[in-house]
């Protein structure tokens, strides 16, 4: 997918299922409704959180004006894959439409967590811009030295690597990713 990569890791946990929505944090035992804590209405699944929650719907209609992307009907069970399965969504639409959705996420933490969410126009008009600097041609791009990811030399993989450790808990994590210099390879 051509997203950011911050992008690519929130559509990783919508995958998995590990977003922490109120229904999740209800079954896990951590909250003890599973109601949308900004309108109240339903209860928040995946779903109700990036797509048919009020505040989600605020950004859905700035992104049909902006990006000119509408949301199809989808199937309320496999609707987070159908989205880089389905034929109906080719590349761009499918990097628009998740990096909305991250937006969407963002939006919503801020609100429950009692800050200002964000503002749906200025936000599609930041995607759009975000989802154009990444259509630029690598030979167009400058690597500053010493600033950031650089993509491997030719005929060489890049693997990057990260963990963590809550000692409180005793529980850690770790992760990678394989690129070679013009592909994601695996995670």
């Amino acid at each position: 997918m051509k997203v950011v990569p911050k992008v690519r890791v929130f559509w990783w946990r919508v995958l998995r299922g590990i977003l922490p929505v109120e229904q999740t944090l209800q079954h896990r035992h951590i909250a003890t409704v599973a109601t949308c804590k900004i309108y109240q209405a339903a209860d928040e699944d995946l779903m109700h959180a990036l797509i048919k929650c009020t505040n989600a719907k605020r950004f859905w209609v700035e992104a049909r004006e902006w990006l000119q992307v509408k949301l199809p009907e989808i199937h309320p069970d496999s609707w987070s894959r159908d989205i880089l399965c389905d034929p109906r969504f080719d590349e761009t639409d499918q990097a628009k439409i998740i990096t909305i959705m991250w937006a969407i996420w963002n939006s919503r933490n801020n609100i429950t967590h009692d800050k200002n969410g964000y503002n749906p126009n200025h936000s599609i008009k930041m995607i759009k811009d975000d989802l154009a600097i990444l259509e630029v041609p690598l030979e167009h791009t400058r690597f500053v030295p010493g600033f950031g990811w650089k993509p491997p030399e030719y005929d060489w993989v890049k693997i990057n690597t990260n963990a963590g450790i809550a000692g409180e808990v005793r529980k850690g994590g770790a992760g990678g990713t394989a690129r070679s210099p013009t592909k994601f390879i695996a995670a």
